[in-house]
């Protein structure tokens, strides 16, 4: 996942946002189609985050917030599937290796991370 040390604020170009979506250099785009602007994804999040049944008051946005991109980046992968077709081994083997970033353990941040994949896939 390409969200190691950088403030995913500021992505803007179309270009930027799927390299930051989580493709590798050289894949394609997924095939359903799916354009995430993670700009409007993070504005929801860092409102809506403390309304959250998960939500931790000791836990600030900054700490969700990797968890959320890693929701969205998923949601550009397997956009076609649901969260729950998805093997949590995979989900969490994904996120051990982006985490290095991230203040959350696996069994805190998956409630988030499923979260942003589900607001985009109902939607």
């Amino acid at each position: 996942m390409a969200i190691k040390g950088q403030d995913q604020t500021t992505a803007s170009s179309s270009t930027r946002g799927k390299t930051e979506a989580g493709y590798s250099s050289g894949a394609s785009a997924p095939s359903h189609g799916a354009d995430v602007d993670w700009n409007v994804e993070d504005r929801y999040w860092r409102e809506n985050f403390p309304s959250r049944s998960y939500y931790e008051n000791s836990v600030q946005y900054t700490d969700y917030q990797p968890a959320y991109r890693y929701g969205t980046d998923l949601y550009n992968r397997y956009g076609g599937k649901r969260y729950e077709d998805i093997k949590e081994s995979d989900l969490r083997q994904g996120w051990e290796r982006m985490k290095e970033s991230a203040a959350l353990s696996w069994d805190k941040a998956k409630h988030a991370v499923r979260d942003a994949y589900e607001r985009l896939f109902n939607r």
